[in-house]
């Protein structure tokens, strides 16, 4: 693969963005792949875990 050769990472997230609070802003398909490295501040940590992050907690109705 082009990423692993040219940028060397140590992992991947891979997502979908669908809808508009998906974060998707116009119809169409595409997928986003991500490297990841391990000095990164939070290296093992997948996209739940930020979207776990208390700033991103629903406000209660």
């Amino acid at each position: 693969m082009y990423l692993d050769s040219k940028y060397k990472p140590q992992g991947y997230n891979i997502g979908w963005n669908v809808g508009n609070i998906g974060g998707q802003e116009i119809f169409h398909a595409h997928l986003h792949v991500i490297p990841r490295y391990e000095d990164e501040p939070m290296s093992g940590k997948g996209i739940r875990y930020w979207l776990k992050q208390p700033q991103n907690k629903r406000s209660q109705l």
